[in-house]
């Protein structure tokens, strides 16, 4: 059987934006996994859905406090 070379979107779904701010890191572990794919051949590209600039960054704590907005988001 022939080699199949597949194109790859490695999506990071929003969470934290429902809560109005931004994560301070990139989604590390799709890029491992985009690296892995791409040294066997794939095609592959990464969405960060959680990227924004209108989104500020905060303490967890604070973050931790507002996850009921986004329990309310999810509604």
């Amino acid at each position: 059987m022939g080699r199949i070379d597949m194109k790859v979107l490695l999506v990071d779904p929003p969470f934290q934006i429902f809560m109005a701010f931004h994560r301070f890191y990139y989604p590390l572990g799709l890029g491992y996994i985009a690296a892995i794919l791409n040294m066997h051949g794939h095609s592959t590209k990464i969405y960060d859905a959680e990227h924004s600039t209108e989104c500020r960054s905060q303490p967890w704590l604070e973050a931790s406090r507002n996850y009921h907005l986004y329990l309310d988001a999810l509604e």
